[in-house]
């Protein structure tokens, strides 16, 4: 399904259930798209050019930024949880910290200019416009929300879980969406552990602070129990505790299957991201091969 949205594109792919499916369809609708537009092209006037681009925010004004949304499928009791009666906060803690890690591990890459000339590249095209925990709102330059409040449910007996601050990238989509599924799993039944101190905080720091001379991700940010943690380290120790769900039966096939396959790639790319190996992040993950190309300029 493509249709126009405050004046881009945007397609929305099929509901399912397995990761690897929804990163066929993504490459299918950027198929599509590219089909559309070549039609396009081929009946506008003289002088009309159409581009094409899965950018999420615009090179030259970083105040425009367009996400790449999740809508996924929750317990009405868990949605309720997270937004209206707050009976156990930690839940909230640690769906958000989630998210404030899986933003920029998952990001395409983004160099972003400054007020003072200076361009910072950050994991995350969308970092900088993610500033609230919770907002209802998804399109107020620089005050979106680690996660989205909006109440529409997609079909009976479930909530729309809608989370709006990640990146298109193909490359890392299947991994993406098994970490996504097996933690809100974990959180479904009770899990509440690695939450951050402050996760709009963390997703910014671990966003804006790759070492370009060495590719590690050095910066940390504060768990609740006050250990200084870095994006790597986060990472590496939330799949472990995703993966032992998995194989002890808490997380199923029926919930989030391919995740035995998948997170395991994941745990891969925390290692290698802890040693700052570049070259090996960069086929799975887009600001890594970005930054690849950076330093071979």
């Amino acid at each position: 399904c493509l249709y126009s949205d405050m004046s881009h594109v945007e397609a929305a792919t099929a509901s399912t259930l397995f990761p690897k499916t929804l990163a066929a369809q993504s490459l299918a609708a950027l198929r599509v798209a590219e089909v559309a537009r070549r039609i396009a092209q081929e009946n506008a006037p003289d002088g009309t050019r159409f581009d094409l681009s899965a950018s999420n925010v615009d090179t030259l004004d970083p105040a425009i930024s367009f996400g790449t949304h999740f809508s996924i499928a929750v317990e009405k009791e868990f949605w309720e949880d997270l937004f209206e009666h707050q009976r156990h906060p930690t839940r909230l803690g640690f769906v958000a910290s989630v998210m404030a890690a899986a933003v920029p591990f998952f990001g395409a890459g983004y160099l972003m200019p400054m007020s003072d000339g200076q361009v910072v590249y950050s994991l995350s095209a969308r970092a900088h416009h993610l500033s609230q925990l919770k907002t209802l709102s998804t399109t107020q330059a620089y005050q979106r929300g680690l996660l989205n409040e909006r109440r529409e449910p997609h079909g009976q007996g479930h909530e729309r879980l809608h989370l709006i601050g990640f990146d298109f990238d193909v490359c890392s989509n299947a991994l993406l969406t098994s970490l996504l599924q097996t933690a809100l799993a974990a959180a479904e039944e009770g899990f509440c552990g690695l939450n951050l101190y402050d996760p709009v905080r963390a997703l910014r720091l671990w966003s804006w602070n790759i070492d370009m001379d060495t590719g590690r991700l050095p910066a940390t940010a504060a768990l609740v129990d006050g250990r200084q943690i870095t994006l790597p380290t986060y990472i590496r120790e939330l799949t472990e505790t995703l993966l032992e769900m998995c194989h002890g039966g808490l997380i199923t096939d029926e919930i989030a299957p391919q995740a035995i396959d998948l997170l395991p790639i994941v745990l891969d790319l925390a290692d290698n991201a802890d040693r700052g190996n570049v070259l090996a992040l960069s086929r799975h993950l887009g600001w890594a091969a970005k930054a690849l190309h950076i330093l071979n300029l």
